[in-house]
């Protein structure tokens, strides 16, 4: 074989392999989180009938189709109804949900039709209980303002719950490649930072192929380009869970 058509079957074979990709990215939805998971450091009981507790949240970019709630049965079971409302009042979703006692923590899941426009609303999630006997608990974390959004509380001032929250974490709809154009356009130091990594490595990869196989740079570099593509591929797909 010459060393021109070594060059065209391995970058023929990268393109097929980056194909490959590129379409797994870009047509394959899945669930994202869009806020980080946090651990609990305080506990909310005792709601009487009919009393609400409520939180504000702001949704950091579009799709959002799930909000996690850690609320927990003091007994075995609880009817919980959670209700999520913009911040004018339009409806997204009413939910009664009956939670089952956990050893380790309760979550309440909420899952809703995608709200495309959803980067920058602000959110208010209403939890009351659905029986006469309440009997359930609510999660919260101790923010220190850090998080956007506001405990709401009857049974206390504003001033009490400024650094509180309840412990909530919100998911969007999207597939890997709308992903990535959120990250690109709201971490763009991050995202020029992970492209340029991205080609290091390849480079990287490609002198490795070509000392270990004695090949030419431009098929090293087409063997890199195709096995850095198939990793990624695989990534995606197995690692983190798109397919």
């Amino acid at each position: 074989m010459t060393p021109t058509r070594a060059v065209i079957r391995a970058w023929a074979a990268a393109a097929v392999l980056m194909g490959m990709l590129l379409a797994g990215i870009w047509t394959t939805r899945a669930e994202l989180p869009i806020s980080p998971k946090l651990i609990p450091t305080f506990r909310l009981e005792g709601f009487a009938p009919g009393v609400a507790v409520a939180q504000t949240v702001t949704a950091e970019r579009d799709g959002l189709n799930r909000i996690d709630i850690g609320i927990a049965p003091v007994e075995d079971t609880a009817s919980v109804a959670v209700e999520v409302r913009d911040a004018e009042g339009a409806h997204v979703t009413r939910q009664v949900l009956t939670l089952a006692a956990s050893p380790v923590r309760g979550t309440a899941r909420l899952s809703f039709a995608p709200l495309q426009d959803s980067a920058g609303r602000t959110f208010v999630i209403e939890v009351r209980g659905a029986d006469a006997e309440a009997g359930f608990a609510l999660e919260g974390v101790s923010s220190d303002g850090l998080r956007d959004g506001q405990l709401l509380d009857p049974h206390r001032s504003l001033a009490e719950t400024r650094d509180l929250d309840m412990n909530v974490r919100l998911y969007q709809s999207r597939t890997f490649g709308e992903a990535l154009g959120d990250f690109a356009r709201t971490e763009r130091p991050a995202a020029i930072a992970a492209c340029g990594l991205s080609v290091g490595l390849l480079l990287v990869l490609a002198a490795a192929v070509s000392k270990a196989t004695q090949t030419r740079p431009g098929v090293a570099l087409g063997v890199a380009v195709g096995v850095y593509a198939a990793l990624v591929f695989g990534v995606v797909r197995f690692v983190i869970g798109f397919g």
